[in-house]
């Protein structure tokens, strides 16, 4: 009787064991369901900015690097790798980014961000087209992020394509808009609720 209670006992005790998580997987639990809900939230940036001036001529401005300062924000930007997909460092103050171009075209590009931002799976597009009188710049990005980090950054990243998306259009950091939307910065997202380059 005394056995059968103790093995009884045993089991129990057993049981509760293998029931209670480790730390290492209870740690690796809360790590997944954190990736997972960062994952969903997607934060979606939008500028666009009217430009007087032919697409070409716009156009050839992003790929003009030395001079990016005379109408971005940058005050430094140059290309850190050439060779295969190329290597773009921004400098911005005190901050530096590096963005690696994942395709060029004669309307724009798509780069996306190695480092220098606290944000995951930033990649952006700038589009140049033609429209009547001129040309249409579009100064989009996507990012992943918590929410609490997504509200901090979100307005930050928005007013920072803004920029860009004007500068690139009038070629000057001053230039003043031809009309009240001229420029605009649409929020996409995050998640199903409404809501680099150069980081940009």
């Amino acid at each position: 009787m005394a056995a059968g209670i103790f093995s009884l006992c045993a089991s129990q005790r057993l049981l509760r064991r293998l029931r209670t998580p480790r730390p290492d997987k209870a740690l690796r639990e809360v790590r997944e369901k954190a990736h997972r809900w960062t994952a969903r939230n997607e934060v979606r940036v939008r500028a666009e900015a009217l430009s007087a001036q032919p697409p070409g001529v716009v156009a050839r401005r992003l790929s003009d690097l030395p001079r990016w300062r005379e109408w971005s924000p940058a005050d430094e930007v140059f290309l850190e790798r050439s060779l295969g997909r190329a290597i773009r460092r921004v400098r911005t103050g005190p901050v530096v980014v590096r963005e690696e171009i994942l395709e060029r075209s004669p309307g724009g590009e798509t780069y996306r961000l190695l480092s220098g931002l606290p944000l995951r799976g930033y990649t952006a597009q700038v589009s140049v087209t033609g429209r009547a009188g001129g040309s249409r710049v579009v100064w989009s990005a996507t990012f992943h992020a918590p929410f609490l980090l997504a509200w901090a950054w979100r307005p930050l990243i928005r007013r920072n394509l803004e920029l860009y998306a004007q500068g690139l259009a009038h070629g000057g950091r001053t230039a003043a808009p031809e009309s009240p939307d001229t420029c605009t910065g649409a929020l996409l997202g995050p998640g199903p609720a409404t809501s680099s380059g150069a980081a940009g």
